[in-house]
């Protein structure tokens, strides 16, 4: 663009030329304008009154063709932008302190664009800060919810275990079992799972509880028990019993997870883990 000579109509809000009297002042800006670097130039903006000029070369700024907004990374300086019929032009006022210096000597109509922009990039920052906010605790409630269970988890699953009949516990221990028994080796009829039965009604005759004793065809040396007093004995266990008081001891330890409903807490623990 040829750059126009400071002789604008004063009258069009374009262009006036200085003034004796008038303060001036010296603003460092970066231009980007039709045929020059794409990276933009480094220019002095000078301001006298209601004048706005380029110094080198020499370019109005027609203020009553501009538009000004916050610029920057931070938004913190200034942007005056117009279009001419080569093309769109920009003034970048980066420098916090000359951005407000210019600020305060826009014209009325241009500082209250600036400002309008101002009050709706403070809505836009407190948007921002909010939903960040929310964001952060949807995210962080369920870690919390994760630490606190870990930490408090076994008294409330005490107190909900607590909380439960004996009936429904007993209904649950065999909606497992009922589970379970397509993945287990049951060997109930044996002379082996009769002598378990006999030897586990024995020790829980005094309980208010009515208990089940499974035989279960597996290798590994373990015994368990569900809620409601289903109690599972592996035959290799019983294979590696020498007399009738080690199995005894092991069926009675059973008993009384099922009594202190140890059980049932496990069980409602694991839940309320699996659900966070």
């Amino acid at each position: 663009m040829s750059p126009l000579p400071p002789s604008h109509d004063p009258g069009s809000g374009s262009f006036n030329p200085p003034h004796a009297g008038h303060a001036a002042a010296r603003i460092p800006a970066r231009l980007f304008a039709p045929g020059r670097r794409a990276s933009g130039e480094e220019v002095w903006l000078r301001v006298e009154g209601s004048s706005f000029w380029v110094e080198a070369p020499p370019l109005p700024v027609p203020l009553d063709a501009v538009h000004v907004r916050p610029a920057g990374f931070d938004l913190k300086g200034v942007e005056l932008a117009w279009t001419l019929t080569e093309g769109p032009y920009a003034l970048h006022i980066l420098d916090a302190r000359a951005a407000s210096e210019l600020a305060s000597r826009l014209p009325v109509a241009l500082a209250e664009q600036l400002q309008a922009h101002a009050e709706e990039r403070r809505r836009w920052g407190w948007a921002r800060v909010t939903g960040w906010t929310a964001l952060g605790f949807l995210l962080g409630l369920p870690l919390l919810l994760l630490a606190a269970f870990l930490l408090w988890g076994h008294s409330v699953a005490e107190r909900i275990a607590d909380k439960i009949p004996w009936e429904q516990e007993r209904q649950i221990g065999e909606l497992f079992f009922e589970q379970m028994k397509p993945h287990l080796r049951l060997r109930d009829e044996t002379e082996g799972a009769r002598w378990l039965r006999e030897l586990g009604e024995k020790l829980s005759q005094d309980s208010p509880h009515r208990y089940q004793f499974h035989l279960v065809e597996d290798p590994e040396i373990n015994a368990f028990a569900l809620p409601g007093g289903i109690i599972l004995v592996h035959t290799g266990l019983v294979a590696k019993t020498r007399r009738p008081e080690e199995l005894a001891g092991v069926l009675a330890h059973e008993i009384q997870h099922v009594e202190l409903r140890h059980s049932l807490r496990g069980m409602v623990q694991n839940s309320g883990l699996s659900i966070l």
